[in-house]
């Protein structure tokens, strides 16, 4: 079974589809039942009752997955420029999340938003950590800034058939707030100064995991074939919604209010 490690603002909602879309009722968005909102045995257990034919997983739960989950997963990512996601991550918070409260300054400073990359894969700033980590247990780390490429070294590595054909979903239509936190140079150095330690572990992924996992798929399938076309709402990615929302939810609720 193959398990999407989905970090906040890195196509992740794209990538969402194109699982969907593949595998129908055979992949599931995970929800945790307990309130740290980290996915655990119990809950994958209860994720095989509901989908024992499940090939695909993905959610923000999947927090240090290595260390949460026995079952044997092949995990993978996608990263993206960390001070762009950054950026993008507080202006979410401000227009979806409606946390008008919480100034950039405050925000910022808080842990839980600094180095967010590397502390969803390690569980703390730890580059060494997040390095060993996907060198080990992940089987393909993506860049966002190669999206397409990047789907394509997907495709070629997975092992399951990926229809990879989507259409751009969950982006901004306005992009005001992260572009006035990129354009004043006190927000952009306090974002740099946040997240140095994501910028090294992407400049790791991009000099030395990424052209690896680029080598090796070209050896496996030959050279890239970039999909280009875009399709929208198949059967499968209906059937996934109807039978996500009429069974695994209603359960997922259940076993919260147990």
């Amino acid at each position: 079974m193959i398990a999407y490690v989905h970090i906040e603002k890195n196509a992740g909602t794209s990538l969402k589809f194109i699982l969907r879309n593949s595998f129908g009722i055979a992949h599931c968005d995970i929800q945790p039942t307990q309130k740290d909102r980290i996915f655990y045995n119990e809950d994958f257990k209860l994720l095989k009752n509901i989908y024992p034919w499940a090939k695909s997983i993905s959610g923000h739960s999947l927090k240090q997955p290595s260390l949460r989950l026995n079952a044997e997963l092949d995990y993978y990512t996608f990263l993206r420029e960390p001070v762009e996601r950054s950026a993008s991550h507080y202006q979410y918070h401000q227009e979806v999340m409606k946390d008008r409260k919480s100034e950039f300054e405050q925000w910022i400073q808080t842990d839980t938003w600094r180095n967010f990359q590397v502390r969803r894969i390690a569980g703390e700033e730890n580059l060494q950590k997040a390095i060993d980590i996907v060198e080990k247990d992940y089987f393909f780390v993506g860049l966002v800034e190669k999206f397409d490429e990047s789907l394509a070294v997907l495709k070629a590595l997975c092992p399951y058939p990926l229809d990879t054909r989507y259409h751009l979903k969950n982006a901004a239509i306005k992009n005001e707030i992260k572009d006035r936190l990129l354009t004043d140079n006190r927000k952009r150095e306090m974002l740099e100064e946040a997240n140095q330690i994501d910028g090294q572990f992407l400049t790791y992924v991009k000099k030395e995991l990424y052209p690896k996992l680029k080598q090796a798929a070209v050896n496996a399938a030959g050279p890239l074939q970039l999909e280009t076309g875009r399709t929208f709402f198949p059967w499968k990615y209906r059937l996934n919604q109807v039978y996500y929302k009429s069974v695994y939810r209603p359960a997922v609720k259940f076993h919260k209010e147990k």
